[in-house]
């Protein structure tokens, strides 16, 4: 298979769970428009532009985590480079081992969405917590 940038960018398009990620957060980010103050779409804008792309990667995203208002930040989010995860994506061959749940599955859950086989640890958590998807262990 060859992989080259076009490749990548294109199919980074048509990720359905990327595309379920970015329609979560324009659907946010219209409901503080209509329903906004201007600290709301303050609070909105800065969860956007706290997102820098910072990376000698040909194609990156993020994936996973949520804004928190009263902190000033993301939580939960990774960057992740699509350009070698490319591959392994689409030949059944990608494994990621994630650390730290802390009861936000959503970086996991998409990356499962993607085809991704998922292993999780983290001994804070009690067993309650699970993922949504059965992908995710």
């Amino acid at each position: 298979m060859v992989i080259n940038k076009s490749n990548v960018n294109e199919w980074s398009k048509i990720i359905p769970a990327l595309i379920a990620q970015d329609k979560r957060r324009v659907d946010h980010l219209m409901r503080k428009i209509e329903n906004g103050t201007i600290e709301l779409i303050q609070d909105q804008f800065y969860s956007v532009a706290n997102m820098p792309l910072q990376s000698v990667c040909t194609v990156g995203k993020f994936f996973g985590g949520f804004w928190m208002g009263g902190y000033g930040c993301i939580d939960g989010n990774k960057y992740v480079c699509l350009d070698k995860l490319y591959g392994d994506a689409v030949s059944g061959k990608c494994l990621i081992y994630s650390f730290g749940i802390s009861g936000d599955w959503s970086f996991e859950e998409t990356m499962a969405d993607l085809g991704c086989t998922i292993r999780t640890f983290d001994p804070t958590i009690d067993g309650k917590a699970k993922p949504k998807t059965e992908k995710v262990t």
